[in-house]
């Protein structure tokens, strides 16, 4: 997807990337200086952790549509939608199942740290919730984070942060 240029000036993604820092709020943040601080590496760290068998996972994909083209792909199928101000237990479990992503207490104190407005949405089918995903709006924008999806019912296992 080609981004229209006002999206790629350099105050648009400066913009983008402190909506996304707030949307996924680290535990600690310095600012200096106008640069926000978040878990600060050190040269090296990433050799010194793969050697202790860390690896890399969850990259970030930037993506930006407007709402009027993603509401055009929206295809229409049977699957019940349900949407919360906060993360319910049936949320969480599913987005850690398809994700196996970090630590189960760090992961819920992350999301405690989102202010709102937000919404935490699950695919249903039937009763089960077979994919998740959530949005954070802010100074209007809309931020789509941890979607990911079961491997149940059809579906494919998929995950995108």
């Amino acid at each position: 997807m080609s981004v229209p240029s006002a999206v790629s000036s350099p105050e648009t993604l400066r913009g983008l990337q402190e909506r996304a820092a707030r949307a996924l709020p680290a535990e600690q943040v310095e600012d200096v200086d106008g640069w926000w601080l978040r878990h600060a590496c050190p040269e090296g760290l990433d050799a010194v952790l793969a050697e202790r068998g860390y690896r890399r996972q969850s990259p970030v994909s930037l993506q930006v549509a407007s709402t009027a083209r993603v509401l055009e792909q929206v295809p229409t199928g049977s699957l019940r939608v349900r949407l919360d101000d906060s993360p319910t237990r049936a949320w969480f479990e599913v987005w850690r199942a398809a994700s196996g992503h970090g630590d189960y207490q760090a992961e819920w104190d992350m999301l405690a740290r989102v202010e709102p407005p937000g919404a935490y949405v699950c695919a249903m089918s039937g009763d089960d919730v077979v994919a998740v995903g959530r949005a954070v709006a802010d100074t209007g924008w809309a931020g789509v984070f941890g979607m990911a999806t079961l491997q149940m019912c059809g579906f494919h296992y998929r995950t995108a942060t």
